[in-house]
């Protein structure tokens, strides 16, 4: 089941950061893709949902991915799913109104975050 793995947040200091949650590490820390990620130095946090949702930049990887510790008060995936937006691929150009309408008839436990463009 695909998960709602684009954040959007912003630095400290107003800047716009978008984040793509690629695969958990552990319960509370996650390797990213992060949009304009040199801006975003080694322990800033980002702010994601009025500060339901914080992420801090622990590592950079050699291939340039992220790995963010991710820093909340509940279930994570109850979090993400309020505040994550669906990976849709760039040739859906429309606004996604049902989340499940984007499953495949496979789809039963979530942490996928890629596109399910076979089943």
């Amino acid at each position: 089941k695909v998960i709602p793995a684009r954040l959007i947040g912003k630095k400290e200091s107003g800047a716009v950061m978008e984040v793509f949650l690629l695969k958990r590490l552990k319960l509370n820390r996650w390797e990213c893709l992060v949009r304009h990620a040199k801006k975003l130095k080694l322990e800033q946090t980002i702010v994601f949902g009025d500060g339901k949702l914080k992420a801090i930049l622990k590592e950079i990887k050699d291939d340039g991915n992220r790995i963010l510790e991710f820093i909340f008060d509940g279930i994570f995936e109850e979090i993400i799913d309020e505040l994550g937006q669906m990976p849709l691929p760039p040739y859906i150009t429309e606004k996604l109104e049902d989340r499940d309408r984007y499953q495949t008839v496979y789809a039963e436990k979530g942490e996928s975050v890629a596109a399910p463009t076979a089943g």
